[in-house]
Parts: C-alpha cells; structure tokens; sequence
C-alpha cells in the first residue's frame, strides 16, 4: 500500500491523482434523500469534499434506515409516541414489535418499562402484541419487573424462569432476543444460554 515511495508512510497516497467528482444534477433528486440530504447539509456541488460527504451520509443514513426497517429516530428525547396504523391486529402487533425492538436496540434503556412508558404502549398490549396472544394472565408492571429482573440476571436459567412465571419454553424464548440488547449493555455480550 502507500505511494512507493521508500521515506514515506505506508498511508501516503501522493502518487494519486486527483480527478474533478462530476454530478449529475438530477442524480441528486433522483437519489434516495438525496436533495433532502444536500439540503440538510448545505452541500456545495462544486466542492468535491461536499460531494464526497455527501455521498457517505447518503449511505450512512440509508443503512440506519434499513437497520431500523424504516423507523429512525436520533435521540431518546425526541423519540414519539407509536400512532399504532388502523389495520388488522396482527400488523398493529407487529408494529408494536418493531417499535419496542428499534428503541431497545437504538438508545441505551435498562428496562422494557422505560420503553413502554415513552412509546405509550401498555402492558398488555405489549405482552400481547409480543406474544401474538399466547399471554392469558392478568398482566401488571410488577410481575414484569420480576420476570425481567430474572431473564436479565448474569446467568439465568429460562427453564426455571418460565416455570416460576407460568411462561411456555417458546414465549421464554421470544423475550430472551427481545432482551438481549439490554443484558449486552448490563454484563457484555454474553451470548446465549440454554432455555
């Protein structure tokens, strides 16, 4: 790597050859956000360096739009409360789903309750939207409070957590991916163990 040049730095590039960055004005419109970004950014298009940063921001937001399967949102603070979509329950869950999932992965809560509270979703309604209504107690705060105290503790057993919350192997299971950010954040990743 580097320019050949034996008193040089491996990273030294001199030898490279600066070539004008052309765009296409319309490649701009054309290009996903493209002119929203530009306009966001102030971009010069006679400025290659303008370009360029334009061209990575372009990406960068575009890959934080499909890891957030088209839910972003930059900070906890600003983070709205779900309009849950007219349509049929099981898209409504998934949405919920995905809402809960996007925030638990994307800002640094240490609990689902957190996360509910500022989505505006209740406990039931979560429970049953992540359970596809598989869940039939009477579903409180405390309960879980404990139930999430017990799957975020270091080495849980989820055998043992399922029978004392009444919960099926499958549905102990579900929640161990749904919490898994948040026991990453409290011991490092971990991994999982073995239900």
């Amino acid at each position: 790597m580097g320019c050949g040049v034996d008193n040089h730095n491996q990273d030294c590039l001199c030898d490279v050859r600066h070539l004008r960055v052309q765009v296409d004005r319309d490649a701009v419109s054309a290009m996903w956000q493209g002119k929203r970004i530009a306009e966001i950014l102030g971009t010069d298009f006679t400025d290659d360096s303008d370009v360029i940063e334009w061209f990575a921001t372009i990406v960068d937001v575009h890959d934080k739009w499909v890891e957030a399967q088209g839910e972003f949102c930059e900070a906890w603070e600003v983070l709205p409360p779900l309009c849950i979509s007219d349509g049929r329950t099981l898209q409504q869950w998934a949405q919920i789903r995905r809402s809960v999932n996007y925030a638990l992965k994307t800002f640094p809560v240490t609990s689902v309750i957190q996360v509910l509270n500022k989505l505006c979703i209740d406990i039931e309604l979560f429970m049953t939207a992540f359970t596809t209504n598989k869940f039939t107690q009477k579903m409180t705060y405390e309960w879980w409070q404990a139930f999430e105290q017990d799957m975020l503790a270091e080495k849980p057993c989820y055998a043992e957590i399922g029978r004392k919350h009444g919960l099926s192997r499958q549905v102990v299971t579900n929640f161990r991916g749904v919490l898994k950010p948040i026991k990453d954040r409290l011991h490092g990743h971990v991994g999982f163990q073995r239900v």
